[in-house]
């Protein structure tokens, strides 16, 4: 399902205590586990932050999304700079 960017926190709110993985694809590949994680996105400066258990820190701009899909447990983000994220909870 498509959402808009004053959805995506109430999406994110699903992950919050969650062990969560994010995938990043195609321009960059990682993949990333964290546990006990807390997620939001700042409308304003358009900041994405994800904070863990052990105080690990990513932070990443998605004010240029242009397609934000959420599915029960998953959310994908592509960015128009061919970064494509994916954030799925464990």
């Amino acid at each position: 399902m498509k959402i808009g960017e004053y959805e995506l926190n109430d999406k994110l709110k699903e992950f919050d205590l969650k062990s969560i993985t994010v995938y990043f694809n195609e321009l960059l590949h990682a993949k990333i586990k964290m546990n006990g994680v807390k997620i939001n996105y700042n409308i304003k400066n358009g900041y994405l932050n994800i904070k863990d258990e052990i105080n690990n820190n990513i932070s990443i701009n998605i004010a240029s999304a242009y397609n934000i899909q959420a599915k029960a447990k998953e959310i994908s983000i592509k960015l128009d700079n061919g970064i494509n994220i994916r954030i799925e909870q464990n």
